[in-house]
């Protein structure tokens, strides 16, 4: 199982989704199929307490996710850099001429 997800922002949440994805996949064929609320439950309770809390509060308040995109979506909108492709490489680029 993928380590605990402690909230850092950026590109951490697309290859930490990744690597639940891959894991579902692995286990599926052992165990078989896994419903879509058992792989978000999971991931959601292989949080930090903090973030566990506010996906439980988002949860309540809006209704539980009901496919495995609709939580990644939510994640990686929450947690994505908000950065483009390009001011990404724009600050590596004045980074390397300092």
């Amino acid at each position: 199982m993928p380590k605990e997800f402690d909230g850092a922002i950026g590109d951490k949440i697309v290859g930490r989704l990744e690597k639940f994805e891959n894991w579902f996949d692995e286990r599926e064929k052992v165990e078989g199929t896994i419903e879509p609320e058992t792989r978000i439950n999971t991931a959601v309770h292989n949080t930090k307490q903090t973030i566990f809390l506010t996906l439980r509060k988002h949860q309540n308040d809006y209704g539980a996710f009901a496919m495995w995109d609709d939580f990644a979506k939510h994640m990686k909108w929450t947690y994505d850099s908000k950065e483009t492709y390009f001011q990404k490489f724009m600050r590596l680029r004045s980074m390397g001429n300092s």
